[in-house]
């Protein structure tokens, strides 16, 4: 038998068991903070953060594809979360510095996907303007690098994964620290 074969049937008996409709697996991947050689020169497609994202993107691939496999694809939702988060603007070494907004993906079945979310929704998404020293950049003055704001807290993605792992929304408030901070704490991207 497989260890992830058997290591599913123990997932399986012992959410079973302790009454669970819902497991959380942890994974990482590391090298993202990439100050220097973030980007080929000549090629933004090659590099260091190009090929991260190649590994992120065969990683997530071959798991839904186990999932589906499995026929538990329904019940299995993947998505990124990262404490780095990168300028818009290159420093002088093809790299990015430090800055506060990020993107996160939400990959699975039962995320009602083919979308980019951002408050107030779907069908009138919000983004900020992705010019450095622009209107939505933290950054200020000839040396604005693109650090802008985010408009979708972690805490409504947190929130809409948690209330999907069978969490209620009464006890949202107990999970995370701000919710009531946000009109939308559910930001519908879940069936």
């Amino acid at each position: 038998m497989l260890i992830g074969e058997l290591l599913w049937e123990f997932v399986y008996v012992a959410g079973d068991f302790l009454g669970i409709k819902r497991q959380i697996f942890f994974s990482s991947i590391g090298g993202f903070d990439s100050h220097n050689a973030q980007v080929n020169d000549t090629d933004a497609t090659q590099g260091t953060h190009a090929a991260l994202l190649v590994q992120l993107s065969g990683a997530m691939k071959a798991f839904h594809d186990a999932t589906a496999a499995m026929g538990v694809d329904g019940q299995v939702t993947s998505f990124t979360m990262s404490d780095f988060r990168r300028t818009g603007k290159a420093n002088g070494v093809v790299g990015s510095d430090h800055a506060w907004g990020s993107h996160v993906i939400v990959a699975g079945s039962a995320v009602t996907g083919g979308d980019l979310d951002g408050l107030p929704g779907p069908t009138s998404t919000v983004f900020p303007t992705l010019v450095a020293g622009g209107n939505d950049d933290n950054d200020f003055g000839s040396n604005a690098r693109g650090r802008w704001i985010p408009i979708t807290a972690i805490e409504q993605v947190g929130a809409t994964l948690t209330t999907w792992l069978g969490v209620p929304n009464a006890d949202l408030d107990g999970v995370f620290p701000n919710p009531q901070n946000f009109s939308v704490k559910n930001l519908g991207f879940m069936t």
